[in-house]
C-alpha cells in the first residue's frame, strides 16, 4: 500500500490525480472534517485552475 500525506489543501489537485490513476474513490467528507472546510471547497481545490469556470457576476 502507498500512503499519500497530504499536508495542506494545495496538494489536492496532486492527491485527486493520484486517486484518479488508482481508480479510488476520494472521501471528500473525512477531508473537509480534516481541514476544517466546507465540501464545496475541497471539490473547488481539487479541479485545476485551468479548468475552473469563470462566472461573470451581473452588477
Amino acid at each position: 500500500p502507498t500512503e499519500i500525506k497530504l499536508d495542506s489543501l494545495e496538494d489536492l489537485q496532486e492527491y485527486k490525480k493520484f486517486m484518479d490513476d488508482n481508480n479510488l474513490k476520494i472521501n471528500i467528507a473525512s477531508l473537509s472534517r480534516k481541514y476544517k472546510a466546507d465540501r464545496r471547497t475541497i471539490n473547488i481545490l481539487m479541479v485545476s485552475k485551468k479548468r475552473r469556470r469563470k462566472t461573470i457576476h451581473p452588477n
